[in-house]
């Protein structure tokens, strides 16, 4: 369980959110909505200690790790996908095998780009090799930010099948959104407003 207490965030003398309160059970979708400039990013990287709590307190079990994909996907540019991939989990000290992420890879049909580099790949297909991630990393907590932006109609099925395994595998998933995607209608969520 993930439990948020009266967290607040600002960024010079501007407050972008205050004393925001909730906790995250195992196997539930929180979505935070709002609009550009609302804190939804802040909050995310709050969450994963990327950005310092200004106010307020974030608790995990101590076992608990998270996984963040943002907007920014934590992908080098000069790599292939498969070195990407590899420099990430070696990173997270994740054993692994080449046949493991190419595995991983065949869930988007990414397979046959796995030695391309990443500066030629369409940002759709970035935003895929950002999400295998989820597939390498056996983390409970995904903070994800936008996800469905630039994938095609298959890969946004993927990607639902994917969180809703990972739900249904007692996971928790908190994800930032503008606007609640019509693909989640087939998954129970909770709405928190920013």
């Amino acid at each position: 369980m993930l439990k948020v207490t009266n967290v607040t965030c600002s960024r010079g003398r501007r407050q972008i959110f205050s004393n925001i309160t909730f906790t995250a059970a195992a196997g539930e979708l929180l979505l935070l909505v709002g609009a550009n400039g609302s804190g939804k990013t802040s909050l995310l990287r709050i969450l994963s200690g990327l950005l310092e709590i200004q106010a307020g307190s974030v608790s995990k079990l101590a076992n608990q790790k998270f996984i963040y994909i943002g907007h920014s996907l934590g992908l080098h540019e000069n790599l292939t996908v498969q070195e990407n991939l590899q420099f990430l989990l070696q990173n997270n000290k994740i054993s692994y095998s080449d046949n493991k992420i190419i595995t991983a890879l065949q869930k988007f049909s990414l397979t046959s780009i796995a030695n391309a580099l990443l500066h030629t790949l369409s940002q759709g297909q970035s935003r895929q090799v950002a999400l295998v991630r989820l597939l390498l990393q056996p983390v409970k907590i995904w903070l994800l930010d936008e996800p469905f932006t630039a994938l095609d109609a298959a890969s946004k099925i993927i990607l639902i099948n994917m969180l809703q395994r990972h739900l249904a595998n007692g996971g928790t998933i908190i994800m930032a959104t503008h606007n609640i995607p019509d693909e989640l209608t087939t998954i129970t969520y909770r709405e928190i407003q920013l």
